[in-house]
């Protein structure tokens, strides 16, 4: 929503005619009107899609004479709708095609309708159109230090047209706010375009992970208790063997006797055979590192559990509490070819972009130490999550 306000003087044209005594009321007499209009608009936007109403002299006033400077039939009003395409050409950045049609309402004329195709990026823009009242029209500008835009427009009068001499028109912009601000004010924000289902698609490729990561407990718990199944069939079978075998007579129960305390012992054995093996099983795997508490030095934060998120120690590059400005640090560390990662706490409501989780905490200081392998040369800090 905005407005533009003017504040002009207002005379009278040519008064070399004669007044027709006939007219209702007389023509003015008097000059030096000076008039306040105000002509308000606003614009809807949906997603690419963009609906604009606004009114040349909705609001005005004649402070000579004290009243409205325009009636009610009087007013001009104007719509546009348009849609923004992008497009990728090359090096220029948030390139975009944005197609546009208007139509605009004249008190006592035809209205005016019109169509213009707008080419835009970071350096440089380019339009063409045509009007049914200027005719057809062609524009360029270029950008610098994405702030300052200048550039020309030109009408070349058709013979449907109501004007026929070329109309040239130079204009200047000098945009105040941040430069990567620009692009919601000239338009929409393409790198913020779709970014709906990059959060869907992040919520669905978690969830891919921890389904990945339980089904592969849920293999590996099924293979130990196979394995141990196994072994105590094996054993039994041995021992039902052994023992068929012994009974086969009774001349051997001294064999009996003995073969049963071989076996005994043969167990006891295959006891401590499968502790032994268990054991060093436990002991080839990797044991968790000591924790060790947080350096004097070092940014560190804790916490007992966050929703949603897997026990471990997450390198956090930065934390944004907007959206825009968490959307466009994500999408500047994808094109230096970092794939980052997000998650949103609870507590807070802030939005951690983390380059990796880690499973010690030796892990992460030597990734923090190391710039990330090189990659990523801004300060991080670490982030743990302890789980259950």
């Amino acid at each position: 929503v905005g407005a533009n306000l003017f504040g002009f003087k207002q005379t009278l044209a040519d008064d070399r005619f004669q007044v027709d005594p006939d007219l209702p009321l007389p023509l003015p007499t008097e000059t030096d009107d000076f008039i306040l209009q105000m002509a308000p608009g606003i614009s809807l936007e949906v997603e690419r899609l963009t609906l604009s109403l606004a009114s040349e002299n909705l609001l005005d006033y004649n402070f000579r004479a004290k009243e409205a400077n325009t009636t009610k039939a009087d007013k001009i009003f104007m719509s546009l709708l348009s849609y923004d395409f992008p497009i990728a050409m090359g090096s220029a950045t948030n390139a975009f095609l944005r197609p546009s049609m208007y139509l605009r309402t004249l008190p006592g004329q035809a209205n005016q309708v019109g169509f213009y195709t707008l080419l835009n990026t970071d350096g440089y823009w380019m339009q063409a159109g045509y009007n049914n009242f200027y005719g057809y029209s062609l524009g360029a500008g270029v950008t610098f230090f994405k702030r300052l835009s200048i550039g020309a427009l030109a009408e070349f009068g058709t013979g449907a047209s109501m004007v026929t001499e070329p109309s040239f028109e130079l204009m200047a912009t000098y945009f105040l706010g941040k430069p990567d601000a620009r692009h919601k004010m000239v338009g929409h924000d393409l790198k913020e375009d779709g970014k709906e289902e990059a959060i869907a698609a992040e919520k669905l490729q978690k969830q891919l992970e921890l389904e990945a990561e339980k089904e592969r407990l849920a293999e590996q718990q099924a293979k130990e208790q196979e394995a141990l199944a196994e072994a105590e069939r094996m054993a039994r079978q041995r021992e039902t063997d052994s023992i068929n075998k012994i009974r086969q007579t009774e001349a051997q129960q001294r064999r009996i006797d003995s073969v049963a305390q071989a076996m005994a012992a043969a167990r006891k054995v295959e006891e401590a055979e499968r502790t032994a093996a268990a054991k060093a099983r436990k002991e080839a795997e990797v044991q968790p590192e000591v924790e060790t508490k947080p350096q004097a030095d070092e940014k560190y934060e804790e916490v007992a559990t966050e929703a949603g998120m897997l026990p471990g120690y997450y390198l956090i590059a930065n934390v944004f509490g907007t959206q825009e400005y968490f959307n466009a640090f994500m999408a500047d560390l994808k094109r230096k070819g970092i794939q980052p990662k997000s998650f949103r706490r609870s507590t807070n409501g802030y939005n951690y972009v983390y380059l990796q989780r880690y499973k010690t905490l030796r892990e992460a200081r030597e990734a923090r130490g190391s710039k990330y392998g090189g990659k990523y040369t801004g300060k991080t800090w670490i982030f743990r999550v302890v789980g259950e």
